[in-house]
């Protein structure tokens, strides 16, 4: 995530795609832990159940941006003083 003109940003990610693909994982997840499906799509790539590590990880990294953006807060800034006597 970088920060400009006062808001978060990821050069790899909208907000829209970031929601969608949440969203899409989300649906794969459930399909597969239900039993609704042994094999899921997302885009052009097929999970099963073996790969439920990789899903959950893609929701973590899908949240963490939508949480970036939705946020938007500033990152804290460090300041120092130096107390000088004259």
């Amino acid at each position: 995530m970088a920060y400009r003109n006062g808001k978060y940003y990821n050069a790899a990610y909208s907000y829209e795609e970031a929601k969608l693909y949440l969203t899409q994982y989300k649906e794969a997840l459930t399909a597969l832990v239900d039993g609704q499906a042994k094999e899921y799509t997302i885009g052009s790539r097929s999970v099963t159940l073996l790969d439920l590590e990789d899903i959950e990880r893609m929701i973590d990294k899908f949240a963490a941006i939508v949480e970036k953006y939705e946020t938007n807060t500033r990152p804290p800034r460090n300041v120092s003083v130096v107390f000088r006597d004259m």
